[in-house]
């Protein structure tokens, strides 16, 4: 789960916002449930995102809206039976512990380090549960770093990626195909973003990325160099996830929140990307780095009092 689907309240209204809230809410207390407070910070929005489409498949009825308890648990024993959630809390773990051995393999040791630390037990517990998902899922992420490493086609390894989500949901549920495709083309897109957005960051370190171009050190020479590889390939992408969405379109109301997340996503990400902005976004990261600036203007404010003159044109604007 890599966190690019941001339901921002400007596409969402009142009512589609809180439909994705009561399914956000369920996998975070879920989560709560299985790991304490810290594993609530693993929960991200593709998960919700991936929930929608099982809605939308009959395979999953909408969750109740409860108030957010940041401290307090007495709304996580409405998630004790609660099969799907618990289900959908499980997967994400899981592939938090493969991404936690992808980072360990690609030589960031101190990300590895602390996420063991943090979440040892969680991942193992989880692990144990479902060793043979785990291990397909594993020998998968391997089979694509293979790919990477020969120069197989991105197109390859985008399927090898997507059909290794598909698969892990075939596994518990039995709904239509189109439904799976859909799945599958989440998954491609998710995976693209994360190649395009951690590309300069790739060329620095030397990891394998099959985006990377020998005369393309930076993103900003890849598109200017290769464009005219690179944008078809992105139009055939975004042109097949909406084809996608539109394939399962209903009455339902998760349908539109789902269509309206896609489609922000298919617009913006990519731009935000080429022009160096952050486009992850999860509940709690974003909670901290709103604290975090607000701590920061809080104490110029202090300084200014003191000295307005030297912070006039400076730090405060």
């Amino acid at each position: 789960m890599y966190g690019y689907f941001n339901p921002l309240k400007v596409c969402l209204r009142n009512n589609e916002l809180a439909i994705f809230n009561a399914y956000y809410c369920r996998l975070c207390y879920c989560l709560w449930d299985k790991g304490g407070q810290k594993a609530r910070f693993l929960t991200t929005y593709d998960a919700v995102v991936y929930n929608l489409v099982l809605t939308i498949a009959g395979a999953d009825t909408t969750p109740q809206v409860l108030p957010c308890q940041k401290i307090a648990t007495s709304h996580k024993k409405y998630y004790k039976s609660d099969e799907i959630g618990n289900l959908l809390a499980d997967l994400t773990v899981l592939g938090f512990a493969i991404k936690v051995k992808d980072n360990r393999a690609d030589g960031e040791t101190l990300r590895a380090f602390v996420a063991n630390f943090l979440f040892r037990g969680l991942c193992k517990r989880t692990e144990k549960k479902y060793t043979e998902l785990f291990a397909q899922c594993d020998a998968s992420i391997a089979e694509m770093d293979r790919l990477q490493r020969e120069g197989a086609p991105i197109g390859d390894v985008l399927s090898a990626y997507a059909s290794t989500m598909e698969n892990a949901f075939r596994r518990f549920f039995d709904v239509g195909d189109e439904y799976f495709a859909l799945i599958n083309r989440i998954a491609r897109w998710t995976f693209l973003i994360d190649m395009l957005d951690d590309y300069d960051e790739d060329v620095k370190k030397k990891r394998v990325n099959s985006l990377i171009r020998p005369d393309s050190p930076t993103l900003d020479a890849l598109f200017d160099r290769h464009y005219t590889e690179l944008l078809p390939f992105l139009r055939g992408e975004e042109e097949a996830l909406r084809d996608a969405i539109d394939a399962i379109r209903c009455e339902m109301p998760e349908w539109l929140v789902l269509y309206k997340i896609l489609r922000h996503s298919l617009a913006t990400l990519v731009p935000a990307i080429l022009r160096h902005e952050d486009v992850r976004f999860h509940y709690f990261r974003d909670t901290y780095l709103r604290c975090r600036k607000a701590s920061a203007e809080k104490r110029i404010n202090k300084k200014y009092e003191k000295n307005p003159m030297y912070y006039k044109g400076h730090q405060r604007v």
